[in-house]
């Protein structure tokens, strides 16, 4: 037995789209809500497996703030206690989907400067000192124009497939010929023998 297929070249379709520059603007501009960075913290973390540990270093913390500046004190019992380093607490730019959900009321109603108390999650005792806020803001056009471009281009590739497959099956159907549809869209066709097992 023979089987018989067309193969249509993704590449060659994907060459003939382009997506003018004003295409992808008009996207941006109409779905510009999708282009915001999300609002974001950077701050100081210690997990303690323990809640009397995470007791220990709150109340050596709150009673030692270094002339007023928490993020020394935090640093400095962070050592003592965990031997962690500043580098190895610090989390920055954390949104709230990279959070779980035990955390993200209590680190975003923070204040600058302001810690919490301990919070306990299935991952342990934590304590949080909040050091920045990054607000949400938009992002410009250009630096978001390849992306769009892409997707754009990428939609449309698919939708001249389905085009396309929808003309070469009703061509067949007309002609109930494989070869003339192949030539008819310069298609490439195969003819593959197939063994098929009656044992």
């Amino acid at each position: 037995r023979i089987i018989s297929y067309l193969t249509i070249d993704k590449d060659k379709i994907t060459q003939k789209i382009a997506i003018t520059n004003n295409q992808a603007e008009q996207y941006y501009q109409d779905n510009i809500s999708n282009y915001k960075t999300l609002q974001s913290r950077d701050l100081f973390q210690v997990k303690f497996d323990n809640e009397d540990l995470a007791k220990d270093f709150l109340k050596q913390f709150e009673t030692n703030i270094i002339k007023g500046n928490k993020k020394e004190a935090f640093i400095k019992y962070a050592k003592k206690l965990l031997n962690r380093d500043e580098k190895s607490i610090t989390l920055n730019n954390i949104t709230q989907d990279q959070l779980i959900p035990e955390l993200i009321d209590h680190i975003f109603t923070l204040n600058i400067n302001d810690h919490s108390k301990i919070i306990k999650t299935p991952l342990g005792h934590h304590i949080i000192l909040l050091n920045k806020i990054n607000p949400s803001k938009q992002q410009k056009f250009a630096k978001v124009k390849q992306d769009i471009i892409k997707k754009l281009q990428k939609k449309q590739v698919e939708q001249a497939i389905q085009q396309k497959l929808a003309s070469i099956e009703e061509d067949m159907i007309l002609n109930n010929s494989i070869e003339n549809t192949a030539k008819k869209f310069q298609l490439s066709y195969s003819k593959n023998p197939i063994n098929i097992d009656i044992s």
